[in-house]
């Protein structure tokens, strides 16, 4: 295997702790926020051979560590928590905001119910059960989670997993299509 680097005329700038995804409806794999020497909530395309600046109403707060899933079904994707103005619990604000992504722009969900603030943590769409699939990252009190939560498309369920990994975070997760389970490393 080897890298390609493909030169675009107009790019994101350089940044990290964004997200990135595959979006199936825009064809198109997304860039959205991090830090680049200012805290960014843009929102990039790349459609395989050029990038493009996606501007839509109602974009979250710039952020970063924050994740990510793609509701492969309903064609949306969600953004969860995150932070802005340093990760240190005492130099910044931690989110504890879900967002959806679709074609009309963005749209904040709020629930009764949520995991709470954190970073670091992952999140993958099992589309068998229909779920967005949220696990672990540094939480409140600035502690590694270890709990496991769903997302139904209208309210978050905290899970109570017989069998789970111990608290992480920076971790990956993904939804395996061949096993018809999600995956956590």
């Amino acid at each position: 295997a080897s890298w390609t680097e493909k030169r675009t005329e107009q790019a994101p700038s350089a940044r990290y702790g964004h997200v990135m995804w595959y979006d199936e409806v825009r064809r198109m794999v997304m860039v959205f926020g991090g830090y680049g020497g200012t805290w960014l909530n843009d929102l990039w395309g790349f459609d395989g051979v050029t990038w493009r600046r996606i501007d839509l109403p109602g974009a979250p707060e710039p952020r970063v560590v924050t994740a990510v899933a793609y509701d492969c079904l309903n064609q949306i994707s969600y953004v969860y928590g995150g932070a802005n103005r340093g990760l240190g619990r005492d130099n910044g604000t931690w989110f504890d905001d879900l967002w959806a992504l679709d074609a009309n722009g963005w749209r904040r969900i709020v629930t009764p119910l949520s995991p709470g603030p954190r970073v670091g943590h992952t999140m993958a769409f099992d589309p068998v059960r229909r779920r967005v699939v949220l696990f672990g990252g540094n939480g409140t009190g600035n502690r590694e989670t270890a709990d496991t939560w769903e997302f139904d498309g209208t309210t978050w369920t905290q899970m109570a997993p017989q069998v789970s990994p111990p608290a992480r975070y920076y971790h990956g997760m993904t939804y395996d299509t061949a096993m018809g389970r999600v995956l956590l490393f």
